[in-house]
């Protein structure tokens, strides 16, 4: 199959979803999208890989807030999502908890495509499955003091399935405690700066350094 055409499949079939719920469908991004300036902005895509008749889709739900972004590109970083993960990773929590023996399942959770009718059956059926619990998670993450409560809660020290890495735990979830007046704000900046300490990559550290100033120069933040 071309990608092109799996591109077709795929956001063909989603188009009434992402027209009930208010998404844009975008092929070249592979994806259904929130609209422009929505905040928190959210969306639905797709990675690939391609194996002979075969394609691998590896199906992301994720959430960003523009002050989160705000705060990254000030201290000279990006992050593109505040929360994400594998779709099919997320339908086995939500059926048997995670555990750590699942992190390899994140980047590994796939959609088998194969050309036909029945391919695009089964694709339908498992989107059918899948698109539901994407607006719950998102529902649910629709707020950074839920960002805060997601990543901000021991262990501190262990890998955290909406994220990528443990060092981006420590700076989300840094950020969101400020942005909320967690109390807990300056126990978590001692404990994620000392996670991070020991990295071989000094740029994390130096990158933390600059957040953590940052954040400390912030006014105290307005909540209602």
């Amino acid at each position: 199959m071309k990608l092109s055409d799996v591109k077709q499949i795929v956001l063909t079939e989603l188009t009434p979803f992402a027209e009930q719920h208010g998404l844009e469908v975008k092929k070249d991004d592979f994806g259904l999208f929130s609209k422009k300036g929505q905040n928190p902005s959210v969306d639905l895509s797709f990675t690939y890989n391609t194996c002979g008749f075969e394609v691998k889709l590896f199906p992301w739900v994720d959430i960003n807030f523009k002050e989160i972004s705000e705060i990254c590109e000030a201290c000279g970083f990006n992050l593109n999502y505040a929360a994400y993960i594998n779709l099919l990773v997320l339908e086995e929590i939500h059926k048997h908890g995670w555990n750590r023996n699942m992190t390899y399942k994140l980047f590994d959770s796939h959609i088998t495509l194969i050309d036909g009718e029945e391919g695009i059956d089964k694709f339908r059926e498992t989107m059918n499955r899948l698109c539901p619990l994407a607006l719950e998670y998102i529902k649910r993450y629709s707020t950074i003091e839920a960002v805060d409560k997601l990543y901000n809660q021991p262990p501190f020290d262990e890998y955290n399935p909406n994220c990528s890495s443990l060092t981006h735990r420590c700076f989300i979830g840094l950020i969101a405690a400020k942005l909320v007046n967690n109390p807990e704000y300056d126990h978590l900046k001692k404990v994620y700066s000392a996670i991070i300490q020991p990295s071989p990559w000094m740029k994390n550290k130096i990158a933390f350094d600059r957040l953590i100033k940052y954040l400390d120069d912030m006014p105290v933040q307005k909540t209602d």
